[in-house]
């Protein structure tokens, strides 16, 4: 039975007028089973994962307010590591525009790179005698672009109008995120699963299409 235990703090100060700050730190002590039992490791054998993981991630962020430009900026920075060898960098910058008052548009890139846990083997090859062993591809070293955007659309505007009063307070949202990965070793035994895109190497799971159509209508 896997037990996972959380603890998280933060803290939030407004700077000036236009700039709010924050800090927070994230702790997860997990024990228990945490590999896949119907995944085997690229040697046969079954993939076996330690039982316990321990993983700090602080973070960094802020927003800054331009009222002339409608536009507000959010830069975010997140470390995490852990005592499986994975130690993970994540820069976020997200800019936020309102037109209009009932719109919202967002716009986003994200870069992350981490490092390969200590029981991978690009090569898929162990030790016999060495316990763990794994296939996950999240637990090899690669690194990824996140490109996307977003809409929200408040419907305050037309609940004005006989009929659509039952409107007011609702919205429409529509988010796209498009996640280009990349594995970091571009050598024959970088993941002899990934396959080739262009002149680099992704892992098997390839990029990734993130959408998202929501309409929320308060009662």
């Amino acid at each position: 039975q896997l037990q996972v235990h959380y603890l998280a703090l933060g803290y939030s100060h407004v700077l000036t007028k236009t700039l709010v700050g924050g800090v927070s730190v994230e702790g997860t002590y997990s024990m228990g089973p945490q590999d896949n039992p119907y995944r085997r490791a690229r040697n046969g054998a079954p993939e076996i994962h330690p039982w316990i993981r321990r993983r700090v991630a602080p973070m960094l962020w802020a927003l800054w307010s331009i009222p002339r430009a409608k536009l507000v900026v959010e830069p975010r920075y997140r470390f995490h590591g852990d005592d499986w060898g994975v130690v993970a960098h994540a820069a976020d910058l997200r800019l936020h525009f309102r037109p209009v008052p009932t719109l919202h548009l967002r716009l986003r890139y994200r870069f992350y790179t981490q490092t390969e846990a200590k029981f991978w083997r690009d090569d898929g090859v162990w030790d016999v005698e060495y316990p763990y062993r794994s296939d996950d591809p999240k637990m090899d070293d690669f690194h990824s672009h996140t490109v996307g955007g977003q809409i929200v659309w408040e419907l305050d505007g037309i609940a004005k109008f006989p009929g659509l009063r039952w409107l007011a307070g609702a919205w429409i949202q529509a988010t796209y995120n498009h996640d280009f990965v990349r594995c970091r070793d571009l050598s024959s035994t970088c993941n002899d699963r990934s396959y080739r895109y262009g002149t680099v190497r992704t892992t098997r799971y390839g990029d990734a299409r993130i959408d998202d159509l929501s309409f929320s209508i308060p009662f």
